[in-house]
């Protein structure tokens, strides 16, 4: 959908294209109304949907170039009729802002670090907004992608290979939509993924070793107070926790976050943290944040804004 501001003959205002958050699997573009922003903002907002689960982002194979991101996809096809069509409704291709939350700030944060956005070395956006969520969140692309192609090849019955796609294709959508697979606890199942196109290499190695990336693009980047809430039930949510309950949640987390030494790794975080709940926000959020700016600090300005400033 397209918000504008009230037209006038000469202006050509910013554009903001909204990338919807909340799950790589479910949620749309569909609720967010735009038409505030850009009467007081006078920009045009963009907000679209695009391929989630399993039909976004299920790896076709598993070698390294196997197809996937199709969700991502979709946002550069939307990026693209944006710089083409924008105009028409009074928007300069030539100021887009790129804005997601929670997932979808880690696909802008990915579509940064993407050669496919730069057709002709002409920018699909130019700046990008990142709300509680980047490429280097731990929960950023999916977890052991190639085992879950096989999950879904044995209960679809189609072999892993030249022909899992043409398989793919004679099932229903129904029988492929309902498919359930196993993944750790906290871990994605189905996201981004490394494919050697959109998203060439592993997001920290693309800022590490190609940090003029960053030039490309003006960044910023915030979270806010209690981003994990969702990990919690409704029951604990609402009523609370008791020790017990709260401890062995936040080791739980912690063995998915903790790849090297995990006891030595969960010990040593939870003497600093005291076993307090935050845990969850900054290693969900705040770390991924704190790195991605770290990583850019080279290239741009950061600005740490508090409330009480």
């Amino acid at each position: 959908m397209i918000f504008k501001a009230r037209p006038t003959r000469s202006d050509k205002y910013p554009v903001f294209v909204f990338i919807h958050g909340e799950s790589f699997e479910w949620n749309s573009g569909n609720p967010y109304d735009g038409s505030v922003l850009a009467a007081y903002g006078k920009v045009v907002v963009v907000t679209f949907n695009f391929r989630l689960g399993i039909l976004g982002f299920l790896k076709t194979g598993t070698g390294d170039d196997s197809k996937s991101n199709f969700g991502l996809v979709d946002q550069i096809a939307a990026l693209v009729w944006v710089r083409e069509n924008i105009a028409a409704f009074g928007g300069d291709r030539d100021s887009v802002t790129l804005m997601g939350h929670g997932t979808g700030a880690v696909c802008a944060s990915l579509l940064t670090l993407s050669p496919m956005v730069l057709p002709g070395n002409e920018p699909l956006f130019h700046r990008a907004i990142l709300m509680g969520g980047t490429a280097l969140a731990d929960w950023a692309l999916a977890d052991n992608p190639n085992d879950i192609t096989y999950q879904v090849a044995r209960k679809l019955n189609c072999p892993v290979g030249d022909v899992f796609e043409a398989c793919l294709r004679e099932k229903h959508i129904d029988e492929i939509r309902d498919i359930d697979v196993f993944i750790r606890p906290y871990a994605t199942r189905f996201g981004p993924v490394v494919d050697s196109r959109i998203v060439p290499y592993e997001p920290l190695k693309s800022m590490t070793n190609f940090s003029g990336i960053f030039r490309r693009f003006e960044l910023m980047y915030g979270v806010t107070e209690m981003e994990s809430v969702h990990f919690l039930g409704a029951i604990p949510f609402t009523y609370g926790m008791l020790k017990k309950e709260r401890d062995q949640e936040l080791r739980n987390y912690l063995r998915f976050t903790c790849k090297t030494r995990p006891e030595a790794c969960i010990n040593s975080i939870l003497s600093s943290y005291a076993a307090n709940i935050n845990i969850m926000d900054d290693e969900a959020y705040s770390s991924g944040g704190s790195n991605t700016a770290g990583k850019v600090r080279d290239s741009l300005w950061i600005f740490c804004q508090t409330p009480e400033q």
